[in-house]
């Protein structure tokens, strides 16, 4: 059964209203979330180039190195993507250290592609990249329960050990 996110989003919300501690409840997630940008400031100013580091929900997940068949993984499909892409004056493709800020989260995809809309307003020194028209990751056996639980409405899985992919779901900015 496929469940629509955004029809649960909009019953959670409309439940949320029915309660009359409901402007308490949003009083207490407003400060959550202010904390949380409060730490996302100082994840941002604690990265450094030489660290695999992402801000997801709050909390910073640092990568430990990668296995050989998953670096092997990641360079065939950005050699793929960006060999396609660039063929074609499609857009952007970029691998792993390209930080993804997201409305509350900050990601270091696989592989990412930007089409030629938002590829134009990459600039060569900037640090932090606007949401992908696709992402890529590819699955970690240390990081697959995160991958698919976390992650999965904002990316596309890939894996090492099989051919196909798991699923596609297109990235918007909302999200």
């Amino acid at each position: 059964m496929i469940v629509d996110k955004r029809n649960t989003r909009s019953e959670l919300l409309y439940q949320l209203l029915d309660t009359p501690r409901a402007p308490l409840i949003i009083q207490q997630a407003v400060a959550i979330l202010n904390n949380e940008l409060q730490k996302r400031q100082a994840f941002y100013e604690w990265l450094d180039d030489e660290m695999k580091a992402e801000f997801i929900n709050g909390e910073v997940v640092v990568h430990s190195p990668a296995l050989d068949r998953h670096t092997e993984a990641v360079g065939h499909l950005h050699r793929l993507l960006s060999i396609y892409a660039d063929a074609r004056e499609l857009g952007l493709v970029r691998m792993e250290k390209a930080l993804v800020e997201l409305t509350r989260n900050s990601y270091e995809p696989d592989v990412c592609f930007w089409g030629t809309a938002k590829a134009a307003t990459i600039q060569p020194d900037q640090l932090y990249y606007p949401a992908p028209d696709l992402v890529v990751e590819v699955l970690s056996k240390s990081t697959e329960k995160t991958d698919r639980e976390v992650k999965f409405e904002v990316r596309w899985l890939s894996s090492p050990f099989r051919c196909a992919p798991f699923s596609t779901k297109r990235l918007t900015s909302k999200h």
